[in-house]
C-alpha cells in the first residue's frame, strides 16, 4: 500500500512561528494555493480514500485533494496536531522563558515531556496516530493509494514509528507545510517480525509546483 502523508497548506501561525496545536486556524492564500497544487499532483492518481484530520486547515487541505476523486473526506481525530497546552499559540521562540521546567524536559527527553496545562506527550500522540495507520492497513488492499492530511508533529510520529526510530530523533525529519512524503507497505517478514507490516519511506517532503 502506498500511504501519503500530506502536511496541510501554510497558515498564518505557520508563518509568525507560533505553537499550532488545537487551535483552529484556517489556511491562508499561500496554504490554499499549496492545497489546490497538492491536489493536481494527486489527480490522476487512482486514489481509494482521503483521511484527514478534523481541523479546518488539514479538512480544507483533504478536500481540495479529494473532489478530484469525487470522494468523501474521512475526519479522524486522532490525526489532530500534538496537543501543546498552555504553549498553543505562542511564539515558539518563546518556549523556554514561559514554561523553562517543560523546557528542560523536552530538550531531554522529548518523547515523555507533557505539554504544559492539560497538553500532550510525543509518545500519547504516537499512539492515537499509529492507531489510525494499523486501521489503514487492515482495511486497504496492496495496491492502494491512501493519502492521509495532518500536521506536523503527527506525521513526525508516523514517520518514525515507521521506520523504527525513537521519537526524539524527530529532528532529523523535516516536513514543511503543503508537502507529501510517502510511506510503502512492505509484506511482513521481509524485514523485522514476521506478524507487523514493515515500511519504507521512499519521499520525503516534497513540494508540487503552483501555478500561481
Amino acid at each position: 500500500m502506498n500511504l501519503y502523508l500530506v502536511r496541510h497548506g501554510e497558515t498564518e501561525w505557520n508563518r509568525e512561528g507560533r505553537a499550532q496545536g488545537r487551535a483552529d486556524v484556517p489556511l491562508n492564500e499561500a496554504g490554499i494555493a499549496q492545497s489546490q497544487a497538492l491536489a493536481s499532483t494527486f489527480a490522476s492518481m487512482n486514489v481509494a480514500a482521503v483521511m484527514s484530520s478534523s481541523s479546518r486547515r488539514a479538512t480544507l487541505t483533504a478536500e481540495a485533494i479529494a473532489t478530484p476523486h469525487s470522494l468523501d473526506v474521512i475526519p479522524e481525530d486522532d490525526l489532530l496536531e500534538l496537543n501543546f497546552g498552555g504553549l498553543d499559540g505562542a511564539p515558539l521562540r518563546d518556549m523556554r522563558e514561559m514554561f523553562p521546567d517543560f523546557f528542560e524536559h523536552w530538550t531531554r527527553d522529548p518523547a515523555t515531556a507533557q505539554f504544559p496545562d492539560g497538553g500532550e506527550t510525543l509518545q500519547q500522540l504516537q499512539d492515537r496516530t499509529w492507531a489510525v495507520v494499523e486501521s489503514v492497513a487492515r482495511s486497504h488492499d496492496a495496491q492502494d493509494n491512501v493519502i492521509i492530511v495532518s500536521h506536523a508533529f503527527a506525521l513526525y510520529s508516523i514517520m518514525c514509528r515507521a521506520l523504527g526510530m525513537p521519537l526524539s530523533n524527530y529532528g532529523r525529519l523535516r516536513i514543511t507545510p503543503g508537502t507529501y512524503s510517502l510511506l510503502i507497505s512492505r509484506a511482513p517478514n521481509v524485514i523485522g517480525p514476521a506478524d507487523e507490516l514493515q515500511w519504507a519511506l521512499t519521499s520525503l517532503n516534497v513540494a508540487p509546483a503552483r501555478t500561481d
